[in-house]
This record gives C-alpha cells, sequence and structure tokens, in this order.
C-alpha cells in the first residue's frame, strides 16, 4: 500500500503533466498558421519526415510526437526553450521559463538543435523572394512546384533527400552564399548610387572666384558645347554628342580629355556628372555608379580605389544597407562589378610627384572592364595618349559658342542687353576677344562687362581691371567705397594678394593648382602677415564637389 508522500508525489506529478499539456496548447497557439514551418523546419531530424509531411499535422500533434518519442517530457523542456528562442517567440520563451519557474524544472544535458540547425535557420530567415528564385532554379526537383516561401523549399529538399549528405548540403549552402552576396551586392549598388546621385545633383553649382556674394553658376544654364578635337596629325573638329557615340562604341573605354588650364575639362566632367545625377541625358552612363575623382586629393601611396572609400561615410553606409562599417565591403563590389562602374579622374597635370599614378588603371591593368576618363594638361601625358582609345583636346570656346555663353550669362542675371553690347565690343576688342576662348577668362570678362561697361585694350591693364572689380565687388559688400585705380589699391589688400601668390607659386613647384587652408596659414606665419582676408577678397573659389561630411580637407582653387 503505498505511502501517503508516494500518494502526494503521484498527485503532484498528474498535476504536473497537467501544466506540461497546458503549456504544449499554450506553445501551439504560437506556431499553428503562417509560423508552423519555422517549428517543422526546426525539429527535422527529431520528428521522423513521415510524421513531419503529413497533411493533418499541427503544432500539437509534433509536440505529441516528441513527447511520445522522450524528447520532451514534463521534466525535459530544453527542446521546446532551444525552438522558442530560435524562432523569437518572446512570449513562448517566457511561457517556458514561467513553467519551469514555478514547477522547479531544471535545465539539464538534453537533446537539442543542433549548431548547424540554428545557422542554417538565421540564413533562411533572411532570404527574400529574388533568393528562393535563385535556390529553385539551382535544383531540377522543385522546378515542377509553385513555393511562395522558402521553409515550403527546403522541406521538398529534405524530403527528397537532396540535403541528407555533406557533399549535397555544400551544394546548397554554395546556393545560399551565392544568393547572399547578391543580397549584399544589391545593398550596396543601391547605396552607392543614390549616395554619388545625391551628391553630383549639386555639383552644377559652383561660386567663381570673381563672385563674393551668394551668386552661384549652375553649369546647367552656363554650359555650352566646347570646341573639341581629334588628338592626332589630322584633328578633326567633334562635338561633344559625337565623342559620346565614340565612347559608347567602344568596349572598356579609356578617354583621355586633354587642354590648357581653364579651357573647360573640369566643367566638362561636372557636366557629364551631373546629367548622369539628374538622369537629363547620356545613355552611356545609364545603370552605371559615377564616382568623379580630383588626382590632387590623391595621398601618399593611396590609389584612386583608397580615395573612392575614404569619401563614403562607413556610418551611413551601415545603416542604410545594415551591413558592417568595412571598406573592404564596398571595396569588393567595386572590383567584382567594374562593367557597372564610371571613373571621372579630374586633373592629371596636379598628381604630386611622389603620389602614385593611375597609369595602371588606364592600362586595364585594374578594373579592366570600366569606363575611365581622364583630364589632363598636355604635360607628360605620352602614355596616356598611347593607352587612351579615346583621345580628344579641348579647344575652348569658337566663336558660336563665345556669343552663346555671352547670352546665356546675361540673361541668368536678367541684363540681355548688356550681353548684346559685350558681343559688340569684343569685335573691336582684339586682345579681350582672344581670351574668350578660355571659360573662366570669358566669366571674368562677362562680369567685368556687367560692373563696369569697359575693357581695355591692353592685356596687362585688362588683368589689373580683373582685380579692381574682383576687390571693389568686396568692398560693396561692407558699403567701403570703391578704389579707382589699380595703383590705390590697400595695403591690407595687397599684403592678402600677395600672400596668395606666393602660395599658388609652392603649389605649382609641387605640381599643384590649388591649396587648402592650413598650407596659406603656413605661410602667413612665416612671413608674420595675416591671412584673414585672402579667402574672403574673392580671387580664388571652395571646390565644392566632395560631400558635406567630407574627411578631405577644403580646397582652394584661383
Amino acid at each position: 500500500m503505498a505511502s501517503a508522500k508516494e500518494k502526494t508525489a503521484e498527485c503532484d506529478e498528474i498535476d504536473l503533466k497537467e501544466k506540461f499539456q497546458t503549456l504544449k496548447a499554450q506553445l501551439s497557439k504560437h506556431y499553428d498558421g503562417r509560423y508552423f514551418k519555422w517549428m517543422r523546419f526546426c525539429l527535422h531530424g527529431c520528428i521522423p519526415l513521415g510524421d513531419l509531411a503529413h497533411k493533418d499535422v499541427t503544432a500539437m500533434s509534433l509536440f505529441n510526437e516528441l513527447q511520445r518519442t522522450g524528447k520532451i517530457t514534463s521534466h525535459k523542456v530544453s527542446l521546446l526553450l532551444d525552438v522558442a528562442n530560435l524562432t523569437g517567440f518572446s512570449e513562448a520563451v517566457g511561457q517556458i521559463n514561467q513553467y519551469m519557474a514555478d514547477n522547479n524544472v531544471q535545465l539539464v544535458d538534453e537533446e537539442t538543435l543542433s549548431t548547424s540547425r540554428k545557422e542554417l535557420f538565421q540564413t533562411l530567415r533572411e532570404i527574400g523572394q529574388d533568393e528562393l528564385k535563385n535556390i529553385v532554379h539551382n535544383y531540377d526537383e522543385l522546378n515542377k512546384f509553385e513555393f511562395t516561401n522558402i521553409w515550403d523549399a527546403i522541406f521538398v529538399l529534405e524530403k527528397e533527400n537532396l540535403l541528407d549528405t555533406p557533399s549535397k548540403m555544400t551544394r546548397f549552402t554554395d546556393c545560399l552564399r551565392k544568393s547572399a552576396q547578391d543580397r549584399d551586392g544589391d545593398k550596396i549598388r543601391h547605396y552607392l548610387l543614390t549616395n554619388q546621385q545625391r551628391l553630383y545633383r549639386n555639383c552644377n553649382r559652383f561660386k567663381p572666384q570673381i563672385m563674393n556674394s551668394a551668386f552661384e553658376v549652375d553649369i546647367a544654364d552656363m554650359f555650352t558645347e566646347l570646341v573639341l578635337l581629334n588628338a592626332g596629325d589630322k584633328p578633326t573638329k567633334l562635338q561633344l554628342n559625337d565623342v559620346i557615340l565614340k565612347i559608347e562604341s567602344t568596349p572598356q573605354c579609356r578617354v583621355l580629355i586633354s587642354g590648357e588650364g581653364g579651357i573647360g575639362k573640369t566643367t566638362l566632367l561636372r557636366y557629364f556628372a551631373y546629367n548622369w545625377a539628374t538622369k537629363k541625358s547620356f545613355e552611356i552612363f545609364k545603370g552605371k555608379i559615377l564616382f568623379l575623382v580630383n588626382i590632387r586629393d590623391l595621398d601618399k601611396d593611396r590609389n584612386i580605389l583608397d580615395l573612392i572609400l575614404k569619401e563614403i561615410e562607413l556610418d551611413d553606409f551601415s545603416l542604410e544597407t545594415d551591413l558592417a562599417e568595412d571598406q573592404r565591403l564596398i571595396k569588393k563590389f567595386i572590383m567584382d562589378h567594374p562593367d557597372e562602374i564610371v571613373l571621372l579622374l579630374d586633373g592629371l597635370d596636379e598628381l604630386r610627384f611622389q603620389n602614385k599614378s593611375p597609369l595602371r588603371l588606364f592600362k586595364k591593368q585594374r578594373l579592366e572592364r570600366s569606363l575611365v576618363v581622364v583630364t589632363s594638361r598636355s604635360i607628360n601625358i605620352d602614355e596616356y595618349i598611347k593607352n587612351s582609345n579615346v583621345h580628344v583636346q579641348v579647344k575652348g570656346f569658337d566663336n558660336e559658342n563665345v556669343t552663346k555663353y555671352i547670352t546665356q550669362y546675361f540673361q541668368q542675371v536678367e541684363k540681355p542687353e548688356l550681353g548684346n553690347s559685350l558681343i559688340e565690343k569684343l569685335r573691336v576688342t582684339i586682345v579681350a576677344y582672344q581670351m574668350c576662348k578660355n571659360p573662366m577668362l570669358l566669366l571674368s570678362i562677362c562680369f567685368m562687362w556687367e560692373e563696369e561697361q569697359h575693357l581695355p585694350t591692353d592685356k596687362a591693364d585688362l588683368f589689373k581691371a580683373f582685380f579692381l572689380c574682383i576687390l571693389n565687388q568686396f568692398n560693396r559688400q561692407d558699403n567701403i567705397s570703391k578704389i579707382p585705380a589699380f595703383e590705390e589699391i590697400p595695403e591690407k589688400y595687397l599684403t592678402s594678394m600677395l600672400l596668395l601668390g606666393k602660395c599658388m607659386y609652392d603649389g605649382l613647384k609641387n605640381n599643384q593648382l590649388s591649396f587648402i587652408k592650413t598650407d596659406l596659414h603656413t605661410i602667413a606665419i612665416r612671413d608674420k602677415v595675416d591671412d584673414t582676408l585672402a579667402l574672403e577678397l574673392g580671387f580664388v573659389y571652395e571646390d565644392k564637389t566632395h560631400l558635406k561630411k567630407s574627411k578631405l580637407a577644403k580646397t582652394y582653387t584661383a
């Protein structure tokens, strides 16, 4: 006859079994329905496949089968807790933990899900519809079915014994890895496209050195086609569209654009970038990812790709893509998708002497299938000429474009009558007219005509007039009286102009046409002069082709 203690223990056991039955019922509610596929996947290997595949199978029937085979009992709940943790149902986890606490059930060494099963589950949860199609495409056995989710596809693979050996699992893992890489690649592609387009939608505006006010020039309004000449013994005049067609018809094209300083090479690249970002024209760039790079920004022992990566904000990249803050991800994408990359490399002639030349890139030893465009003054470019598919020389504005540019300028400032009078004046002012093929000098002439309606006939006097125009515009901002003559420029302005001249000269000795603020400040300290006005007068302008949060120092150009 059972003792009272034994009867009590028997009653407690019955009570515990009832509570366990209640727990199973509670958990069944979580998994019956859309999440049943998760549970079925997790329990593969714990329950015979025939039971998993039964048409009337439910979460409760699977729990009962686990209990029948002793994998779970009122005292063994590790497997249940494992499934709940893996599938991320916090309410189920809470119910299991509460059951254990209320009934003094301890976790012991029991059968749980394998590590490989857990890892595979986490991977499959990230699979999208496009990746599902890729997996189905790789297995003939799946092509006869229509799948709406990855779990049904995996269940068929397991039912057909297509994942039951290491080699079969390796095949499936490789397929998954490729899908994951494609998914990450799509994220990186989208980030780079939107990031670069956002940047270059703003690169159409710049404030030249003659503009001290908030006025900015929009290259979309001011750009006119330049005179482009084929390189070679018998140059042929080309229009911009002709050049684009030549590039389009040349796979893996390497393009060299040469010409004197200020002739419009940088403006041309900005025009390309702006049109790409705003999707206005140039089918050649459609679907590509474009990078406009200032070669002068290259650091010692770094290459073009390093410079591109330096400009990318990794914290923004990680937030937008949900990928790691790792430059290598972006670098690998660029290296793996060269046919999607367009590199516009501006200012080869400004490459510092000790820095790496992008010649290997131009010779197709890197990013062979990319489109690469390089601009340079016509010095030390023999190797680039030899390796170019298309070489054009920018010769500046012809007569027609000079007239068009002047007309556009004065329409933009709403003084069209001044444009007509300047065109007439240039017909009899040979020195000024000869300078008009250079877009930057023509801009200066337009500005001076807008201010003074006068053009000196001597070149030296013309440049003195430029200087006076710039300084008088600066004075006008603070209601300071006009400087009547070049010889009467105040000493503080002359000191700043001389400081700028020294800074630019030092740059030229190092093959640099631009400088950063610290360069100027260093010379000012050396010469014991004030550099406060130097960047404000209007003789140099800030290059704003970089992102707002650029890691590169502000660059100034004359």
